[in-house]
């Protein structure tokens, strides 16, 4: 996937009115993505917030709520590996662990300074994890982008 032809928007149409959105920049980032909490999205024409069952994909007439279980279950294994509740819980245990250990040998060794080492690396950590490390991954190392999908 080429990053010369990324594309940056695409239309959906709300199977209720018939309006199409255009969906731009992040929002279109973040609908594509089929590991990203997204449940809806707007509507131009009702002026409101509808589930995605309820938009279709202009282009190609799918569902977009079906289109994103479909590019999750093809993507590459190690990027829904990355992308899963195991990930997370993962990333969370990891960081937590991490900052124990820093908070203990670093700071004070103390319980003190370990459980708030805990408590920050395990948040630090999976949004590092999160935010930066998968997404970079899967379009580093597995030419993954979902704004490519169809």
């Amino acid at each position: 996937m080429s990053d010369l032809h990324t594309p940056n928007s695409r239309a959906y149409t709300h199977n209720a009115c018939g309006n199409t959105t255009v969906v731009t920049d992040e929002h279109f980032t973040a609908i594509c993505d089929p590991f990203r909490l997204v449940t809806g999205t707007f509507c131009v024409g009702c002026e409101s917030h509808f589930p995605l069952k309820d938009f279709v994909w202009a282009d190609t007439g799918e569902v977009i709520a079906d289109a994103r279980e479909r590019w999750a279950r093809e993507a590459p294994p190690a990027v829904r590996t990355l992308n899963s509740s195991l990930g997370c819980w993962l990333t969370l245990a990891l960081g937590a662990a991490a900052g124990a250990a820093v908070g203990w040998f670093a700071v004070a060794q103390t319980g003190k300074a370990a459980g708030i080492g805990a408590a920050v690396g395990a948040v630090a950590l999976p949004i590092v994890w999160l935010g930066f490390v998968v997404p970079a991954v899967t379009k580093s190392v597995y030419n993954w982008d979902p704004r490519h999908l169809k």
